[in-house]
């Protein structure tokens, strides 16, 4: 009788320790979610911030540690993306351009990778093939089939959602259009799409930008001189205050060519 007992209490220990060991172990699961979570709205906040000095460097360096640690998140793998075509962008060195722009491009292509219906992927894919092409030369990108690939990722975002990021499909494939070599330039594919991007998205300073840019090189002055004053004189607090912001300087400089 004392040997029954004492196993019905020596099973009750164990089962009592496996009881306390799967709840911490599901502490500690629980912890490392909540602890991924709180990075990732640390890379929007520095994406928020990424007009101030320094910061878009900084998101970008810790968005590669992230990445490093969670090869397997998607919503790492695009804000990746997304940092890499900012700094990419905004770097005055082409070689930085286009190593960044590739590494952007590379990390989007995971996000595809891990969500094949995810529209970011395929956005911020875009976005940074887009500087990956512009820092290598674009001839020299079109050589090597860049083109191709960046008119499938636009499409399939396009296709997933056009409106998305202030209508961003279709403000990338309108640029892409305009900005090709002569030869290769479509400005009325361009118009198209960068006028829908305008309709669906009135708010977004680049979308007039671009669209000015456009008009202006199909000989429209008057449409031109319309939309960089609607984005020289635009809220930049009205959506995305670090990009409005540039794009208001940038208009306003080309009014400022325009009436000499």
């Amino acid at each position: 009788m004392r040997t029954v007992i004492a196993c019905i209490f020596t099973l009750s220990l164990i089962f009592t320790s496996f009881q306390v060991f799967a709840q911490e172990s599901s502490d500690n699961g629980g912890n490392a979610a909540q602890s991924i979570e709180e990075k990732i709205k640390h890379m929007d906040a520095l994406w928020a911030d990424r007009h101030k000095n320094g910061i878009s460097q900084q998101g970008l360096e810790y968005a590669r540690m992230l990445l490093r640690e969670n090869a397997g998140s998607y919503d790492v793998a695009w804000r990746t993306a997304r940092a890499a075509f900012w700094v990419a962008e905004h770097s005055s060195d082409k070689k930085v351009m286009e190593a960044t722009g590739k590494e952007g491009y590379e990390a989007g292509l995971k996000a595809i990778e891990l969500k094949p219906q995810g529209i970011d992927g395929y956005y911020w894919a875009s976005a940074a093939l887009g500087q990956y092409a512009t820092g290598a030369g674009i001839l020299k990108a079109l050589f090597r089939g860049l083109g191709s690939k960046y008119e499938e990722l636009c499409e399939k975002a396009l296709e997933i959602n056009r409106a998305h990021d202030w209508a961003g499909p279709l403000r990338a494939y309108g640029r892409y259009w305009y900005s090709l070599p002569a030869v290769k330039r479509d400005l009325d594919k361009s118009k198209k799409y960068l006028e829908e991007a305008v309709k669906l998205a009135p708010m977004n300073l680049r979308n007039h930008a671009y669209l000015a840019d456009t008009y202006f090189m199909a000989e429209e002055k008057d449409k031109a001189l319309e939309h960089y004053t609607i984005c020289a004189n635009g809220k930049a607090e009205s959506n995305d205050y670090p990009d409005a912001i540039l794009q208001k300087k940038y208009c306003a400089g080309k009014l400022a060519e325009l009436k000499k």
